[in-house]
């Protein structure tokens, strides 16, 4: 068995990585717009995304759309520091996802707030770095823990619709 990625393989990475992009541009206005009390806060709309090709295309998949989006999505729309804390909190959640989406009983909901909560955790360890200051982990982080159980919650129950509606 050849160990080259498929042209379809390729091809649907190139989708998902596309829909994810286009979703995490269109979710900047929308942040915006909402009084959230916490700076810098998204949903992370473009997670469904990576959680879609998680559970119905693997590890692999998963990790290219993920890697890719996070790189492509730095040098479009992020500054030097915004993408350190991108590639961060999106690192540790997706390898955390790719570990916990096997196991019997988590569903793609868990996963994705799990996965949230991991990017929250990513994100403030390299803001603790870059700013020296490792109170963020009491003052900020818990507040954050809270939201991206609210916003884990949303993007799991969609990607759950998703996986269930769409054939692929």
């Amino acid at each position: 068995m050849s160990t080259k990625p498929t042209v379809r393989r390729v091809a649907v990475s190139a989708m998902f990585v596309a829909a994810a992009l286009i979703v995490s541009w269109l979710e900047r206005p929308l942040m915006a717009a909402l009084p959230l009390p916490i700076p810098g806060f998204k949903l992370g709309l473009a997670n469904v995304i990576v959680l879609f090709a998680l559970y119905r295309f693997g590890i692999a998949n998963a990790l290219t759309v993920q890697f890719l989006r996070l790189a492509l999505g730095a040098l479009l729309f992020g500054s030097p520091i915004s993408a350190l804390l991108s590639i961060s909190g999106g690192t540790l959640a997706v390898l955390v996802s790719c570990v916990v989406f096997r196991l019997p009983h988590v569903s793609p909901v868990g996963t994705s707030i799990l996965a949230a909560a991991m990017h929250m955790v990513g994100q403030i360890a390299a803001a603790a770095i870059v700013l020296a200051e490792p109170l963020l982990f009491t003052a900020y982080l818990p507040y954050l823990l809270l939201l991206s159980v609210v916003s884990g919650g949303i993007c799991g129950v969609v990607a759950q619709i998703l996986l269930t509606r769409l054939p692929c």
